[in-house]
């Protein structure tokens, strides 16, 4: 009963590479060729992203459309079809996406809490190596997740046709 959805997967970007404009050049190739010839003309391509790196977190915000959570969302709380999502992504694809089985989900902010506890996936939200440019979203995200215990955010949104188009101008 979802609409297909694409997992934004893991990436990493050596530390002398990032700042490089490197997610922007993604971005524009995934607008490009994705968008553009697997989206109907006026279809949503949903999308979910997990992350605690702000970097990621705050470029997922500002790609895609309608993300819960993110401080551009504009409604008070997630729609049925994020919520829909998000517990299809914690009842059957938590290992695919290395959710830790024991991390526990807060399903009003989307938050695995806990999930990258102790492993090579954990970040401090003092590294500026991980951070934003844009520091007003850092700073939603740091008061969203707690570092010290692995928290990660669980991102829903989508893309149609006009996403793609905006990544491209």
């Amino acid at each position: 009963g979802l609409a297909h959805v694409l997992h934004m997967g893991l990436s990493c970007v050596h530390v002398d590479d990032r700042r490089a404009g490197l997610t922007r050049r993604l971005n524009d190739m995934m607008g490009r060729t994705y968008l553009m010839t697997k989206v109907a003309p006026f279809g949503k391509l949903w999308v979910t992203s997990c992350a605690c790196v702000l970097s990621s977190l705050g470029n997922i915000a500002l790609y895609f459309d309608e993300v819960y959570p993110s401080p551009l969302y504009e409604g008070p709380a997630p729609s049925d079809e994020h919520l829909r999502i998000a517990r299809a992504v914690n009842e059957r694809y938590r290992k695919q996406i290395y959710i830790e089985p024991d991390a526990r989900v807060d399903e009003c902010d989307f938050v695995f809490r806990g999930s990258v506890k102790d492993t090579m996936f954990e970040k401090t939200a003092e590294d500026l190596r991980f951070q934003h440019r844009v520091s007003e979203l850092n700073h939603w995200y740091r008061g969203l997740m707690r570092f010290e215990n692995g928290d990660e955010v669980l991102q829903v949104g989508y893309a149609t046709l006009w996403t793609g188009i905006k990544t491209i101008l």
